[in-house]
């Protein structure tokens, strides 16, 4: 019998590699592997057009005594395309996002960009001072890597994924929650299907490191005009999906 599989479709730098791993270690999960660089699978048309069979001994060949099985590939939620493609392979898939404050999930994209050479700009000049984004070479990047506002705007990428998957069926998630609370990780797992009284041995390992190299007076004078960037676009995604977003403020 196949096993029940889930996808975590997004978002980006918002501790989705923290959970692939927190369900990568329970006994009756299997995650795709590697977790990098993300198979992406449902973004390339040649790929898919080989077949369900192909994706499961691809991604899944190994499996044992796992009851479930899952992807993470948090450019999806970009594309809500995959979806549909997903739902072709697998009618009864469930799809997880994983929401941060957009505050934070900014300036740790920021910093990501930075580390991996290619933003070189610094954070005041692109929160602040809204320096002109620098020509970057093409490195087969599957999403804008600057994209820092418009992707903490969940609710369009959430509302554009439920018009094709169907209303409902978006599981979402709270990083600052995963990352803190071991019952809101496992009713998670209750949710997938396994065991709920599982416990990670490595949960309390931080989610999205980032190295500190900005002064504490120019991050607080940033993290002050996202705030007032967000605060209207997190009423409207509350609003519109029944969320308590105080964990934010």
């Amino acid at each position: 019998m196949e096993q029940p599989i889930f996808f975590i479709i997004g978002a980006q730098r918002c501790g989705t590699t923290f959970l692939y791993n927190q369900l990568e270690a329970h006994p009756e999960i299997s995650m795709s592997t590697p977790v990098k660089p993300e198979p992406k699978y449902f973004l390339n048309d040649q790929e898919v057009n080989k077949g369900k069979q192909f994706y499961l001994e691809k991604y899944f060949g190994n499996l044992t005594q796992e009851k479930v099985i899952g992807e993470k590939s948090t450019s999806y939620i970009e594309y809500p395309e995959s979806g549909r493609k997903i739902l072709n392979y697998f009618p009864n898939a469930k799809f997880i996002v994983v929401l941060r404050n957009p505050m934070d999930r900014a300036i740790s994209n920021y910093k990501f960009s930075r580390e991996n050479g290619i933003e070189t700009r610094k954070l005041k000049e692109v929160f602040i001072d809204r320096i002109a984004i620098p020509e970057l070479a093409q490195k087969n990047l599957s999403v804008s890597p600057f994209d820092y506002l418009e992707r903490g705007n969940y609710l369009q990428y959430l509302d554009k994924y439920e018009k094709v998957i169907g209303k409902g069926r978006l599981k979402i998630v709270f990083f600052e929650k995963l990352t803190s609370d071991i019952k809101y990780l496992q009713k998670i797992y209750s949710e997938l299907g396994v065991s709920g009284s599982y416990c990670p041995p490595n949960f309390r390992k931080k989610a999205n490191a980032t190295e500190q190299s900005t002064s504490i007076g120019e991050l607080e004078e940033v993290r002050e005009c996202l705030r007032k960037h967000f605060e209207p676009i997190n009423s409207r995604l509350a609003e519109s999906y029944n969320l308590e977003l105080e964990i934010w403020k």
